[in-house]
C-alpha cells in the first residue's frame, strides 16, 4: 500500500513538472507552424495504399467457369 501511494505521488510529481515545461498555447493564427512535406511522405502513402487495397479489394481469377455458374 505505501507502494502504491508512492507511486501515485511520482506519477503526480510528474504531471505537474510536464506541464510547467509545455510549450505555451497557440492564441494566434501567426503562431501555427507553417509544415512542409518530408522525404518519408511518399513512401509512407505508397505502403498505406497498398496495404489498404490488398486487405480490402481480393483478387480472383475471372476464368471461362465463373460465366457457366448460376449466381
Amino acid at each position: 500500500m505505501n507502494m502504491f501511494f508512492r507511486l501515485t505521488a511520482l506519477a503526480g510529481l510528474l504531471a505537474i513538472a510536464g506541464q510547467t515545461f509545455a510549450v505555451e498555447d497557440i492564441t494566434r493564427a501567426d503562431q501555427i507552424p507553417v509544415l512542409k512535406e518530408e522525404t518519408q511522405h511518399a513512401t509512407v502513402s505508397e505502403r498505406v495504399t497498398s496495404r489498404f487495397t490488398r486487405s480490402h479489394y481480393r483478387q480472383f481469377d475471372l476464368g471461362s467457369g465463373i460465366f457457366g455458374q448460376n449466381l
